[in-house]
């Protein structure tokens, strides 16, 4: 048999010796009486200096209280309740509280201090109340509803979930991720998953190193590695309430990986279509350093397709679930000339800085994406390939953008130089082989960052339009209209005038 999966690789208490005080006859004294605040039941005190301590202190509270109040300001404003009275209260508190222990310590009559204590707690709170402006309370964010997106039916009476926001954002899917093995080919799928069912879970994050050979892998310590984040999570159960899904297959550049698109792929997974991507021999990174280049794009594309006709093994939780002919192929350089051809077995084609596509059988739609400043592919060779494209079909070019756009391999590492020359500097044997791919990357360059929400939202039109049977289908040349990094679009329904 042509194609083999092997499983999945997931990855103070007291101190009894202290001698007790005994209690002592303290002779009358001769001084004024002085009460203490700290010890309400004994009139008198004959300790000055306990007392002048106890008004320094309370005194060193009002001046630190004042000074926050000052320093602050404002910034206290989300205290709430008795917090805030607290805070407003306080520094009046500890002035009557300074001025009784001073009229103590000095002999003030009793009668004159509480009448001291009546007139300025009156008065601190009608400076509350009257003298301080009232802080409008803040409002607290509110917790938003989860908006339950519109249930819609597709092609054949697939049913799908209809997104809430743009296009160009993530779908109403979480995205889960499983990995298997075709034709011993390192192969990953991404799919729409359970809603919810992402809560608590962390985000798979893919480690390059793993698609070079374990012996040029190892020169690159964890402190440098360009990880690679993944908007999704393993082994997320499917949604199985939905569907059956539509099929998108992936095939990578040169030197690239499997991943090396995440942005575009997982997006696709988020709005309802299951993906797959695999390592291809000859054209993978860890192929190219190894200087072992040999390959048959089309022999891997057909193991491909056996595997997701037979759905065993790692792939079962798909049975039932996907829809082999509402299929979508895409693919970057390499990988899109590769597509190109897949006209018999796709309904739609999507190269990418690649070239156009040929009419096939069942092919239905051709989406023909370049990079003006593409060092690699000359833009001008692939407007003249989409025009030789068989309507229907699109072209859309993108402004100060090089070859590098359709994938993340220039925000990988960006902060060490990039993913070439982290490889370079870390002694990656032949390194150097893949730095002449390395188109895209230069400062004031269209970045994927900004780039792929372009590049998803009108894929992901195209592929709605076609593959779910949209009633209402998307306008495609509005969705061009509103990116000025959209350059040169053409659309070509194939209806004549």
């Amino acid at each position: 048999m042509a194609w083999e999966i092997t499983g999945s690789k997931a990855r103070a208490m007291p101190n009894p010796n202290r001698p007790q005080v005994k209690n002592t006859v303290v002779p009358k004294p001769t001084a004024p009486k002085m009460v203490s605040l700290m010890r309400p039941d004994t009139k008198t005190s004959t300790n000055p200096m306990k007392c002048r301590l106890s008004w320094v202190a309370a005194k060193g509270t009002e001046s630190v209280m004042i000074f926050l109040r000052l320093s602050l300001g404002r910034r206290m404003g989300p205290l709430f309740g008795w917090a805030k009275l607290f805070w407003v209260l306080f520094p009046f508190v500890i002035g009557i509280t300074i001025r009784e222990i001073k009229g103590a310590c000095m002999g003030m009559p009793k009668e004159m201090r509480r009448l001291l204590i009546t007139v300025l707690g009156g008065l601190a709170l009608m400076a509350t109340a009257c003298g301080t402006p009232a802080e409008p309370n803040e409002p607290q964010p509110e917790e938003e509803e989860e908006v339950v997106p519109d249930r819609v039916t597709g092609c054949d009476g697939a049913a799908f979930l209809d997104p809430v926001g743009a296009l160009s954002e993530d779908g109403p899917w979480p995205v889960g991720a499983v990995n298997t093995q075709v034709n011993y080919s390192e192969t990953e799928v991404w799919y729409p998953a359970v809603r919810g069912s992402q809560s608590g879970q962390d985000k798979l994050i893919y480690d390059i190193r793993e698609v070079m050979p374990d012996a040029e892998g190892a020169k690159i310590a964890d402190a440098e590695n360009p990880w690679h984040h993944c908007n999704c999570y393993r082994d997320l159960p499917l949604d199985e309430n939905n569907g059956p899904y539509p099929v998108m297959i992936f095939i990578h550049g040169t030197g690239g990986y499997r991943g090396q698109s995440l942005k575009q792929m997982t997006h696709w997974a988020s709005h309802g279509y299951v993906v797959v991507a695999m390592d291809h021999p000859g054209l993978n990174l860890g192929d190219l350093l190894a200087l072992q280049t040999s390959q048959n794009l089309e022999r891997d594309v057909s193991n491909l397709l056996v595997a997701l006709d037979a759905l065993e093994e790692d792939l079962a939780f798909l049975k039932g679930h996907i829809d082999m002919n509402h299929l979508a192929m895409s693919g970057h350089s390499a990988g899109g000339t590769a597509v190109a051809t897949e006209g018999d077995r796709a309904k739609v084609l999507i190269p990418m800085a690649a070239g156009g596509a040929q009419a096939g059988d069942r092919l239905a739609f051709s989406m023909v994406l370049a990079a003006q400043d593409d060092q690699i592919v000359n833009y001008a060779s692939t407007q003249t390939a989409y025009d030789q494209t068989p309507a229907p079909k699109l072209f859309a070019g993108f402004a100060s953008a090089g070859h590098l756009l359709f994938s993340d391999i220039c925000e990988l590492g960006r902060g060490g130089g990039g993913l070439v020359q982290i490889a370079i500097d870390n002694g990656v044997s032949n390194a150097f082989l893949a730095a002449g791919l390395y188109d895209g990357c230069n400062a004031g360059q269209l970045y994927s960052d900004v780039g792929a929400p372009i590049i998803n939202h009108l894929t992901t039109a195209v592929l709605d339009n076609i593959l779910k049977c949209r009633s209402e289908p998307h306008d495609l040349q509005a969705i061009a209209d509103s990116y000025s990094e959209v350059i040169d679009f053409s659309l070509d329904n194939g209806t004549s005038e």
